[in-house]
């Protein structure tokens, strides 16, 4: 859908676009918010990607090429502290002269606050493994998964467009027609991917870890338990017996793993039941980076959900 989207746009922005200013440096955390900005600065610049598909952004350690491109940096497009808090201090330190653009903040993203049962759990797992003092695992009360409601990607389309506008107003006119033409684009793929998860509401699914209820609670699908809490801790035999029982009791449609957990672990969870798994990644892992990444990463969740639970 975006391909050819991302061409017409193109096509009839070249114009508009005629200048010889050269394009902002752009930097962005997340391969969606990379693929949302990617959008907006079509025929002007292309951003620079900090955490790639394949990385968790929980934990991932800067390269020197990554720092450079912070120190080079005019506006930071990043989610929040509350989901890379270590990305705080390069932010501050290394693009200290860059504007820094913390999505999870504005007052029209749609955030989830964690729930009361999950932040005790949460609480009691810290106590038990003693994690260090950078706070990668403490998301405070709320959910920092928010690129996975595409109403959000919506709403962030005009808050890039107008940053970008205001740093770079040479391609001001780029910038706004970009974002009002994807806009239309994702209120569309928001219609088609309730459609395509008409028939797995109502279903049960128990996931990799806890990064998916916006994506649930925009389609209404009903996620009854999460392996892990963090895609990069192996979770206790405790936690894996607990899961197992979710599984039986419940009567779960489907287990969704990432690429990264072991198979053993999901027949752990499964047991013997003949309750279906499949690979569900938050980060679209596989997916080519770039204007097209969104839609694709979001048909995919929609596809993976409906044909495991079909």
């Amino acid at each position: 859908m975006f391909k050819t989207f991302i061409g017409t746009v193109v096509s009839g922005v070249l114009c508009a676009t005629a200048s010889n200013a050269e394009a902002p440096n752009v930097v962005v955390d997340l391969p969606s918010v990379h693929s949302l900005v990617s959008i907006v600065m079509d025929g002007v610049g292309t951003p620079d990607l900090i955490i790639p598909t394949t990385a968790s952004p929980h934990d991932f350690a800067l390269r020197p090429s990554q720092a450079d491109d912070l120190q080079n940096a005019d506006i930071v497009f990043w989610v929040g502290e509350d989901l890379t808090p270590w990305l705080s201090d390069p932010i501050e330190t290394l693009a200290k002269n860059a504007k820094s653009v913390e999505l999870l903040e504005h007052p029209k993203t749609f955030v989830l606050e964690i729930e009361e049962g999950e932040e005790e759990e949460h609480d009691q797992h810290d106590d038990e493994e003693k994690h260090d003092d950078h706070g990668h695992h403490d998301h405070g009360d709320r959910d920092p998964h928010v690129w996975l409601d595409p109403e959000n990607a919506i709403v962030w389309l005009d808050i890039i467009a107008e940053q970008l506008s205001a740093l770079d107003a040479d391609h001001k006119d780029a910038y706004q027609k970009n974002a009002e033409a994807a806009k239309v684009e994702l209120e569309k793929l928001v219609v088609e991917t309730a459609d395509v998860l008409s028939g797995a509401k109502g279903s049960k699914f128990i996931v990799a870890h806890d990064a998916y209820a916006y994506f649930a609670h925009r389609f209404g699908l009903e996620i009854i338990g999460a392996i892990t809490e963090t895609d990069d801790q192996a979770p206790s035999a405790g936690r894996v017996a607990k899961i197992a029982e979710l599984v039986k009791s419940q009567d779960a449609a489907c287990v969704f793993k990432k690429t990264t957990v072991k198979d053993g672990l999901v027949a752990a969870v499964v047991g013997k039941t003949d309750v279906k798994s499949s690979v569900l990644d938050p980060m679209g892992a596989g997916i080519e980076v770039g204007p097209a990444y969104y839609n694709e990463f979001i048909t995919g969740l929609a596809t993976s959900v409906k044909e495991c639970a079909s």
